[in-house]
């Protein structure tokens, strides 16, 4: 994983440093907000079971909780590539709160302990503002391309079987995101607010994956 991050963040370092020598004006954003998850992202094991080193019990079934709200904190730069279009690439956190994933044997269909997990996302973007309007308030649409690192910790289990799942899981895959900005033009700076729908695994899921997305909503300052 680490050395997939050192790549992509090479080349879109490189590509935003080319940008940067093309277009004069650049503009910088950083923004926190709030994350809904769909069902299907705290299936973090992609399986409704996981297995055991146990011959008499090879598998217990895994009970997703319902994931709630994460916190997002995202970094853009931002190129003008027309009067009415922008270039950018962003870095981003989503961190959710750490649950439990309770299991049950269903040989005997009786509780097995539980797991307790913590997920953080990772994105790495590139994509265009079009601006729809701007005048008073600056409105535009948004559209990129993701490599998403999904980082699901496991860190501590609470089963009388020992479990085949290492300390850290992580799924890298290809998604896309859609939404709609609002910019507030100060002296300065300018106040944005965006609402994001986002697909994190388009691309790369395995046969047995659901798809996994978020609605991200955002607030911050573009300088």
């Amino acid at each position: 994983m680490i050395n997939n991050i050192k790549i992509l963040v090479f080349l879109i370092c490189f590509l935003l440093l080319s940008l940067n020598n093309i277009y004069s004006k650049t503009n910088f954003l950083v923004s926190a907000g709030i994350s809904q998850p769909n069902k299907e992202l705290s299936n973090i094991f992609n399986s409704n079971s996981i297995k055991t080193t146990d011959s008499l019990n090879p598998s217990l079934n895994v009970i997703n909780p319902d994931f709630g709200l994460a916190y997002n904190i995202t970094a853009k730069l931002i190129f003008d590539i027309s009067d009415d279009a922008e270039f950018f690439g962003s870095f981003g956190l989503i961190k959710f709160a750490k649950f439990n994933f309770n299991l049950n044997n269903p040989l005997k269909n009786e509780n097995a302990g539980y797991v307790e997990s913590q997920t953080s996302i990772y994105p790495i973007s590139a994509g265009i503002n079009y601006y729809l309007i701007k005048n008073p308030i600056y409105i535009y649409g948004i559209g990129n391309l993701s490599y998403n690192f999904i980082v699901n910790t496991y860190i501590s289990d609470h089963s009388k079987f020992a479990l085949t799942i290492g300390r850290n899981n992580t799924d890298s895959r290809l998604g896309f995101s859609l939404g709609l900005g609002f910019e507030i033009p100060l002296e300065q700076a300018s106040i944005i607010l965006e609402t994001i729908y986002t697909n994190l695994n388009y691309i790369g899921k395995s046969s047995n994956e659901d798809t996994k997305s978020l609605i991200n909503i955002s607030a911050g300052f573009r300088f």
